[in-house]
């Protein structure tokens, strides 16, 4: 549930005045978008905090290598320690481009990946790349507010167990801008749903978040995969069902919110430790040495877990080797529920099909 500051309301409305007025200018015309003609996707949201961009942003990754496609992705590159437009070449650390870049060009190393806080800018570099090597699908990474870009298909994502409705805009509450800003979007992605939500539920959720507005809306769930040691290529990944109910696992998290991670550990066993930062957090020696302590104190057979964001944030640590080989990552993908998968996947596939002229991909 959302927690709202009242004392904050004065402040929220003067910042949504802010908002409003500059959406305003955009609708009007009197500030410039661009659209370049070419697929561009956006995946964002009208809230701040973890609504499952990167999994989702992944999910599309996957869509359209999958029909052959060149991706580029373009991303703020938050909590990076540079600035200004970075394409990717590949092992770079998460302290220069951001976690999620990090995590995903890390995934998919075939994809082209930059960050650019100028979104335009770094779309019109990424389009300066030989024709013959350059992107056919953008996607832009949390870019719904970036006005100055047009992206064809705007997909804002909004977490179930935050519902839009019964929040308040910044700094009262975590909205980004008014919920009226779902107008913009092309399709609603209710996200973070439990596995088990009915249909009855979900249009209940639906009538929420969309009032009386008329959008296409999907809904997913969390998929966790299977454990995967910290180092690439030692050791052999494991099922979730391996552990028993008493295998003791140390939980690293520095996300928005850990919970859901926590909650799909204890399905399995009943001894879970937590050690929690706040998201994007930057990890330390210090925190090393707490994380080792921790491990250490719990029986041998003990693992500790992470998510993949956080990883690679540990990548520049000095991590002991003992600690290594017991520290595994647990990677997440967003699911459809309902079946309703393929509607998605043709919705975005056709809207490429009708700016590349390529029938195949329908």
């Amino acid at each position: 549930m959302n927690k709202v500051n009242r004392w904050l309301l004065p402040l929220s409305w003067l910042y949504g005045l802010g908002v409003r007025l500059r959406n305003r200018l955009y609708d009007m015309g009197w500030k410039r978008s661009y659209d370049f003609g070419l697929p561009v996707v956006c995946v964002g949201n009208i809230t701040v905090g973890g609504t499952g961009k990167t999994p989702h942003t992944e999910y599309l990754i996957r869509l359209f290598q999958g029909r052959g496609l060149r991706v580029g992705v373009v991303s703020r590159g938050y909590g990076r320690l540079t600035s200004g437009y970075w394409l990717m070449a590949g092992g770079e650390s998460a302290e220069c481009v951001g976690d999620e870049p990090a995590q995903m060009k890390r995934k998919y190393p075939d994809i082209w990946m930059a960050v650019s806080e100028n979104r335009l800018l770094g779309l019109w570099n990424m389009m300066s790349l030989p024709a013959q090597d350059a992107p056919r699908v953008y996607l832009l990474d949390d870019a719904f507010q970036h006005r100055r870009v047009r992206a064809g298909v705007n997909i804002v994502l909004v977490d179930y167990g935050r519902p839009v409705d019964t929040d308040a805009l910044l700094p009262a509450g975590r909205l980004r801008e008014p919920v009226s800003g779902l107008r913009r979007a092309d399709i609603v992605v209710v996200t973070k749903c439990p596995p088990g939500l009915t249909r009855a539920g979900a249009d209940a959720m639906a009538a929420r978040v969309l009032g009386g507005l008329k959008r296409p809306v999907f809904f997913t769930t969390l998929r966790y995969g299977r454990l995967t040691p910290y180092c690439q290529g030692e050791g052999e990944t494991r099922a979730l069902q391996s552990l028993s109910p008493a295998t003791p696992v140390l939980m690293i998290a520095g996300i928005a919110v850990p919970a859901r991670l926590e909650e799909e550990l204890r399905r399995h066993t009943s001894r879970v430790s937590t050690l929690t930062y706040a998201d994007h957090h930057r990890f330390r020696p210090g925190d090393v040495d707490t994380m080792v302590r921790r491990l250490d104190a719990l029986p041998p057979d003990a693992i500790a877990v992470t998510t993949e964001k956080d990883a690679a944030r540990m990548a520049h640590l000095p991590l002991p080797e003992a600690f290594k080989a017991r520290l595994y990552t647990l990677p997440v993908e967003a699911e459809f529920l309902f079946g309703e998968g393929e509607a998605f996947n043709s919705m975005l596939l056709n809207y490429a099909s009708r700016l590349l002229d390529d029938s195949r991909l329908c």
